[in-house]
């Protein structure tokens, strides 16, 4: 866990790579036996097509064509899958870790504090001068070496929970949240303790203090979690059934609500 902050001095960059597990199929050549080598033909035209759309800004179409090719890797290593080929899953992800690890000793030989890195990227805090000397030959050496592309985002402002719970805000000012700052999905319905990361992002993005936003709030939705049963559990409130799904919010009155599950715990 962390607050990381850019100042006149230092900055936060991170570097993402593009596409990277449809990329790794494509450029190491990797194909189900099975279906042979039109299958990175048809890869690549998919990849190609969903940076053309994220670089138009059409997100939608950027977006739909995410899920297929990263489902298509995860089919890869599927049991029922047509597709499925468990040696090509694992040339994907060595070879990705491999080449992510190069990246990160090249960024730590020149100087940069490395903040956080995970399947696809690394972020970086570094000195602004040592940025603008060397951080694109390095960046190059690595697209040249490895045969992908970076796409570079700098930070004014990181904070995390871990490494895949965090606000990260642009220096143009877009926030970013991840995991549990996500706020909830519109049409969900499940309305999850939404005031929570409401006032944490408020807290952290924009310095406005915890009660403020809880006690501004007029929402009561806000306030609701949500709890279910798995396959023949029941929850209880007070030794009596109320039902399998349920919304409740916390209160300092009340009793406590239990979850039964089929194995009786």
């Amino acid at each position: 866990p962390g607050i990381f902050t850019s100042d006149d001095n230092k900055l936060i960059v991170d570097l993402d790579v593009t596409s990277y597990y449809p990329s790794i199929i494509i450029e190491e050549n990797l194909y189900p036996a099975q279906l042979g080598p039109s299958f990175v033909d048809h890869m690549k035209m998919l990849r190609d097509q969903r940076i053309e759309a994220k670089k138009a800004k059409n997100t939608i179409v950027a977006d739909a064509l995410k899920i297929v090719v990263n489902a298509t890797f995860g089919k890869l290593n599927d049991t029922f899958s047509p597709i499925r080929s468990v040696i090509d899953a694992h040339r994907v992800t060595i070879n990705g870790q491999l080449f992510i690890l190069m990246l990160i000793e090249s960024l730590h030989a020149a100087g940069a504090e490395i903040v956080s890195a995970n399947t696809d990227g690394v972020t970086i805090c570094w000195e602004r001068d040592k940025i603008a000397a060397k951080l694109s030959n390095i960046v190059s050496e690595w697209e040249r070496r490895s045969g992908y592309l970076l796409e570079r985002v700098d930070y004014s402002k990181y904070i995390r929970r871990d490494i895949n719970n965090y606000i990260a805000v642009t220096t143009k000012g877009k926030v970013k949240l991840k995991g549990c700052f996500e706020p909830e999905p519109k049409g969900s319905g499940k309305w999850d303790g939404m005031i929570i990361k409401k006032a944490a992002v408020e807290f952290f993005v924009n310095n406005i203090p915890v009660e403020d936003t809880v006690n501004k709030e007029t929402d009561l939705r806000k306030f609701l979690f949500y709890e279910r049963t798995k396959t023949g559990g029941v929850l209880c409130f007070d030794k009596q059934q109320i039902g399998k799904s349920i919304r409740w919010y916390a209160s300092i009155v009340g009793g406590a609500i239990t979850r039964y599950n089929p194995n009786a715990k």
